[in-house]
């Protein structure tokens, strides 16, 4: 539980911070000034969510805590797909 928690904080902290100025999803309001350091944003915080997927189910798997690994293998991957399909100023 603790872990899917963490997940969706991180998830909820990116979503957060591309609010202003990079994300332009209609469900987010007005979306702030166009951030021109926000260009990689998308693409990074997609990158890295994988990227913590990866290494943190590999930690689980080795430290045989399946649950653990299995909810870093559905809920970060997913969130990544979901964060790579708003729209931005950019693309």
């Amino acid at each position: 539980m603790t872990v899917l928690l963490a997940d969706l904080w991180l998830v909820s902290g990116i979503v957060v911070l591309g609010s202003d100025g990079i994300f332009t999803e209609e469900w987010m309001g007005y979306p702030g000034m166009m951030d021109p350091g926000g260009q990689g944003y998308q693409a990074g915080a997609v990158s890295m969510l994988l990227m913590t997927a990866w290494w943190s189910a590999s930690a689980a798997v080795l430290g045989r805590c399946w649950t653990t690994a299995v909810v870093q293998l559905t809920v970060l991957p997913l969130s990544a797909l979901w964060i790579a399909s708003f729209d931005t100023y950019y693309t």
